[in-house]
């Protein structure tokens, strides 16, 4: 049975090593990542290349939940599935709190992103300005300067 012809326009890329077209039919169906997570996969990409070093692929691909020969390709430049993504984005978040460094405004993104995942797509924006602008009456109470990644998150900039 043929599949209808929007569908076939869909996977119609060809691909030796898809040949039935569904890893294009999974990327063109997910949500496309904006600006800050295009920019957080390279610091999560060294991060896990950082730690596959120090211990060794398998390791770091069981701690992330993913199998090592995905792990490889992610290292090698691939673009993960959306729901692998976010393990990525677990495992950074913690990695990278365990570093001890300041935040940047994409980390700060991503951890808020993790906390609303399973929010309606059309509520998450305002939740997560809303939590921002919480993280900042923090900042005030304790008379600290407020990061400028709360100011621009509870802005709604640069999502």
């Amino acid at each position: 049975m043929e599949p209808p012809q929007r569908i076939r326009k869909l996977i119609s890329d060809d691909n030796p090593n898809d040949p039935d077209g569904l890893r294009a039919l999974m990327e063109k169906l997910s949500p496309q990542e904006d600006g800050a997570e295009q920019r957080l996969i390279p610091l999560m990409r060294d991060a896990v290349m950082d730690r596959a070093e120090r211990t060794s692929l398998r390791n770091a691909a069981r701690e992330i939940g993913m199998s090592p020969s995905g792990l490889q390709k992610f290292l090698e430049g691939g673009m993960p599935y959306t729901k692998t993504i976010h393990r990525l984005r677990l495992w950074y978040l913690q990695h990278a709190g365990n570093a001890g460094n300041s935040i940047t405004h994409d980390e700060a993104l991503a951890a808020l992103r993790v906390l609303v995942h399973d929010l309606p797509p059309s509520t998450r924006a305002e939740t997560m300005e809303a939590m921002a602008g919480c993280v900042g009456q923090g900042y005030v109470r304790i008379r600290r300067a407020v990061p400028a990644w709360v100011a621009e998150i509870r802005d709604g900039r640069d999502r």
